[in-house]
């Protein structure tokens, strides 16, 4: 008659102690239940020369970006809307595929929107030929199907000449929209009446598109500095709760034939006159170079934090803190200024998306190219500039989706932890929408039978709710084994067993299963029985084991991920030194000529 020695149930759940060390950190990761494919829903067909500006939730919950596009066929630029369903899939009844592409005039580019009441503003500049003479500011309205709203101006836009002198161009770069419902746009004209130099504008419009003509009827800012150009669209103004309104841009003035970058600010009043109390007659100039300053907002102390980037050898990021009178802000870093780390030798790391959550973290968020791909990028510091090391254990992650990548454009935060981001795909796959999201998954594995085997018996391991997004990478003792993708598998040797659950650059860890496969002994073999006494439990520095006189041929000691971590082939002592394992849960075996036995015990 034939016993079996009795053994503890173990299942070591490495995903416990692994966990509690992992979760002390937030990993970012896609949510595969969002949209169309794994976590994706993709519109192709869309030139790389795609300028998504800005995202937006609209009060049924479905997301709408806008931006611009060159097209090629007509050499003219349009403005494209796109739209996707609250659950992350494309709006196909949303103009042809969930794209509306459409021009007032021969070409109209958008440096900045904004959106008041489901009403999508955009702004930019709007060209009566190909040859893109005549530049003019323009303004534009359309509804949430993607349509241009008749209410505003009969056709939906409103096209400036801004001076009643004759000019060589003018453009509106900035939006900003006051609770009243109306709206201001900011830019600058050209032309031989200001020497060729570029004037910063401003008018205001009525919800009807008619012209405020109480807002600052001067229309140009002389005293104020011209700007550069847009790239990569800029964020809306900001509106102070006194009415005042601030914007940013970057200029380039040439002083002795040297360009000198400056990031501007100018702040005028809810009439659109200059705050004279603001800098030097409502303009306040930093020396900081940052080329295409395009995302900012007010943090609740009204200082401002401005995104752009800066060529040092390759591109990249930079954040500057301006105080609320418009200088830099040296408490935030040297002369206000954070440069953030780049995090793997890019060839073009450009921030799209600034934003302050309800913590007070700031999050930076874009791409870098690295051949043919691009990776997502993301960083997270706090309000001295110092980098959150809660996000990946590092304060900044890239992020690789198969098969070119993706590169972050803009994003709308739901909240702390979950982000709608809209980007572009690598290698021309077009654009996409994704939700990221504090990882809380888990992968789990369960045995079908036994822990403690016989010999020449086997149980099977298998995956828990397997998901088709997902490749399976199965480990014994952390070497791969079994067929990739395998979601059980056979086994009948002793080892700790795990799986990987693996997509994009996304990878889950099981908890380890540790199987011991042993010789069964005979009822009458009591000379095999191993009964020892082990203490004390828990234990610092010194472990005791007694046992009934039995020769003991090896002493195991694994930690819960199943590694062997001390190994005793002769106990010299009645004790094993355990003071250089680290704190945590243990498992010891001991081992006989015919048979072992398992204890679990803690290291304080």
């Amino acid at each position: 008659m034939k016993k079996t020695i009795a053994y503890s149930l173990i299942v070591l759940t490495a995903i416990l102690s692994f966990q509690s060390e992992l979760f002390a950190q937030q990993h970012y990761v896609i949510d595969r239940s969002f949209g169309e494919t794994c976590g994706m829903s993709v519109i192709t067909g869309i030139p790389l020369s795609l300028e998504q500006i800005e995202m937006f939730k609209l009060s049924d919950g479905s997301y709408i970006q806008a931006g611009d596009v060159f097209d090629q066929g007509l050499l003219a630029n349009l403005i494209v809307l796109t739209k996707f369903n609250n659950d992350g899939t494309v709006d196909s009844s949303f103009g042809i595929n969930g794209v509306v592409q459409h021009r007032f005039g021969n070409s109209n580019s958008v440096s900045c929107a904004a959106m008041s009441n489901d009403k999508i503003y955009v702004v930019g500049g709007e060209s009566p030929s190909n040859a893109f003479s005549s530049l003019r500011a323009y303004i534009g309205r359309f509804n949430a199907d993607g349509t241009p709203d008749a209410t505003f101006n009969s056709t939906g836009s409103v096209v400036e000449l801004i001076s009643t002198n004759p000019i060589s161009g003018s453009i509106y770069s900035h939006i900003a929209i006051q609770p009243d419902g109306k709206v201001i746009a900011f830019g600058s004209e050209v032309g031989n009446i200001n020497g060729g130099a570029y004037i910063p504008v401003a008018r205001r419009y009525n919800f009807n598109g008619s012209l405020d003509n109480t807002f600052h009827p001067a229309i140009t800012y002389p005293g104020f500095n011209s700007m550069v150009g847009s790239t990569g669209g800029h964020s809306a103004g900001v509106i102070d709760a006194n009415g005042s309104i601030r914007f940013l841009y970057t200029i380039n003035p040439n002083l002795a034939g040297q360009p000198i970058e400056q990031i501007v600010t100018v702040k005028i009043n809810s009439m659109g006159e200059p705050d004279i109390n603001y800098g030097i007659n409502g303009m306040n100039g930093i020396p900081v170079t940052a080329y295409s300053v395009n995302r900012y907002f007010a943090d609740p102390q009204n200082n401002i934090y401005a995104q752009g980037f800066v060529q040092n050898g390759n591109q990249s990021n930079r954040v500057v803190r301006i105080k609320p009178n418009g200088d830099a802000d040296s408490t935030f870093a040297i002369n206000g200024v954070f440069d953030l780390m780049e995090d793997f030798n890019p060839q073009n790391d450009f921030g799209r998306i600034l934003h302050r959550d309800s913590q007070g973290r700031i999050w930076s968020m874009g791409g870098l190219g690295q051949g043919q791909s691009c990776f997502g990028t993301i960083y997270r510091f706090d309000s001295t500039a110092t980098y959150d090391l809660t996000l990946n254990g590092l304060g900044y992650k890239t992020m690789f989706e198969p098969p070119f990548g993706i590169l972050f454009k803009n994003a709308y935060f739901e909240n702390d932890n979950e982000i709608v981001v809209n980007s572009i795909n690598g290698n021309g796959g077009g654009i996409s929408l994704i939700k990221l999201k504090l990882s809380t998954e888990v992968v789990t594995i369960s045995n079908a039978g036994s822990d403690t085997l016989c010999v020449g018996a086997q149980t099977s391991l298998f995956v828990n709710q397997p998901n088709n997004c997902y490749t399976y990478q199965w480990k014994k003792d952390g070497i791969d084994f079994a067929g990739l993708n395998d979601t059980s598998v056979t086994i009948n040797s002793t080892g700790s067993y795990l799986v990987l659950a693996i997509v994009g650059n996304d990878t889950l860890i099981s908890q380890s299963v540790n199987v011991f496969v042993q010789i069964c002994a005979g009822v009458n073999d009591v000379e095999e029985q191993i009964i020892f006494t082990m203490y004390p439990n828990p234990t610092t520095n010194q472990l005791f084991i007694e046992t009934n006189g039995v020769a003991v041929t090896e002493i195991n000691i694994y930690n819960t991920l199943g590694n062997l971590v001390s190994q005793t082939k002769q106990q010299l002592n009645n004790y094993i030194d355990v003071s250089q394992l680290a704190r945590g849960v243990y498992v010891t075996e001991i081992k006989t000529k015919g048979a072992s036995v398992q204890r679990r015990w803690v290291k304080m």
